[in-house]
C-alpha cells in the first residue's frame, strides 16, 4: 500500500508541474515555451527512470528473499 500511496504522490507532483509550466508557458514567448517543454519532458523521463530502476531492484531482491513457508 504504501508504494502505492508513494506512486499516487508521484502522479500529482506531475500534473502540479504540467499545470505551472503551462501557466508560465503562457507568459513566456515561442522559444521558452520549447525549452520550459523540453524540460518538463526530461523531468518525466528522469522520474519514470528511476520509477524503473526502483521497481527493478525491489523485484530482483525479493527473488533472492527466502520464502517464508
Amino acid at each position: 500500500m504504501l508504494l502505492h500511496d508513494f506512486l499516487r504522490l508521484k502522479l500529482y507532483v506531475v500534473f502540479l508541474l504540467a499545470k505551472v509550466t503551462e501557466k508560465i508557458a503562457d507568459w513566456l514567448s515561442f522559444e521558452k515555451i520549447i525549452v520550459c517543454y523540453l524540460s518538463f519532458l526530461l523531468y518525466i523521463m528522469i522520474l519514470w527512470f528511476s520509477f524503473c530502476n526502483e521497481l527493478y531492484l525491489r523485484l530482483k531482491i525479493s527473488s533472492f528473499a527466502p520464502n517464508s513457508s
